[in-house]
């Protein structure tokens, strides 16, 4: 086992298994659950929860459902219910979760019946424990998903390796737990999509806070999915291009600006030197392309370092 250290080094475990004599405090976490039309789902979800975790707080965010996920919620005795008149997507469920929230540690879980609640019990008790500042529950192999997705999330693990400088096990997985009081500094950063979960891991890591990984078993999911095929590979290349905008605003336009600035200099100046015949026009063009991207790499930086500093410990509370 490696221990996280203060600068984010990762937490590795053999096992998803409790510690011998660990007695985690699940009074001390509550439980996010977002749920779009997840009435095949969200009924035994939550049972399964409430019976392994007596004590937690259960937070269901019903995000504008157009099928009985609300009347089953309602039904269901010790769970909080807060509803969005619409379809927000997952990442606002997320957040009006985490403002709802009342305990110092907060769990995303799937209401579609994926996850294992010890799982669950697990990921939590490295940060009900302090060891962690957010633990990730790592799928393996066996839910990878749909094949066509693969390449998509295999393009976007590579790009996250690059913007975060190092491994991560499981980007997106739906089943992670955090301190509160370190999420809510990020809530404005948050997207309101699918790609909250990634956006969250990323943000762990470059913000230096202790990340661990918990290997979990996810099963295959209750009722459809509302991730399209054709639509998910959308999202995943417009997901790239914000995640290395926000976190690697610089270094992208810096690299772009200098791929055209080079050879543009170096052409012109062999044209204009070499054969005499002045800067040509092309060569121009691209210097100043190359001047104006590496600038507005600059500017990029400066507006998410901006963003960054809007970390507010107090999120206002905005109506669902």
């Amino acid at each position: 086992m490696r221990e996280a250290s203060p600068l984010g080094e990762a937490v590795s475990r053999g096992s998803n298994e409790p510690r011998p004599g660990a007695r985690p405090d699940l009074s001390r976490l509550s439980i996010i659950i977002p749920a779009y039309n997840e009435e095949e789902g969200i009924g035994d979800t939550v049972a399964r929860l409430r019976a392994a975790c007596p004590a937690a707080e259960i937070v269901v965010v019903d995000d504008g459902s157009t099928d009985g996920t609300r009347a089953i919620v309602l039904r269901t005795p010790d769970v909080r219910l807060v509803s969005h008149r619409r379809n927000r997507g997952y990442g606002a469920a997320i957040k009006t979760g985490i403002r709802q929230a009342t305990r110092p540690c907060v769990a995303w879980y799937d209401a579609d019946g994926q996850h294992d609640p010890h799982d669950l019990v697990a990921v939590a008790m490295p940060v009900l424990a302090d060891e962690s500042d957010v633990v990730i529950g790592v799928r393996g192999r066996e839910s990878t998903g749909p094949l066509p997705r693969l390449p998509g999330k295999w393009l976007l693990a590579w790009v996250a390796r690059i913007v975060s400088g190092e491994p991560i096990p499981d980007l997106n997985s739906g089943l992670r737990c955090f301190r509160r009081d370190v999420l809510r500094r990020y809530l404005h950063l948050l997207p309101d999509g699918f790609s909250a979960s990634t956006t969250s891991t990323l943000m762990m890591l470059k913000g230096g806070h202790r990340v661990g990984y918990v290997p979990i078993v996810a099963r295959p999911r209750l009722g459809h999915s509302s991730v399209k095929i054709v639509s998910d590979g959308l999202r995943t290349l417009h997901l790239i291009v914000r995640i290395v905008v926000l976190f690697e605003a610089f270094r992208v336009f810096s690299v772009l600006g200098l791929a055209m600035l080079v050879p543009g200099l170096a052409y012109g100046l062999a044209v204009a030197v070499v054969r005499g015949q002045g800067f040509p026009t092309l060569a121009g063009t691209a210097v100043i392309a190359g001047l104006l991207t590496f600038f507005m790499g600059i500017v990029a930086d400066q507006v998410v370092e901006l963003r960054k500093e809007r970390l507010e410990p107090a999120d206002p509370d905005p109506r669902p």
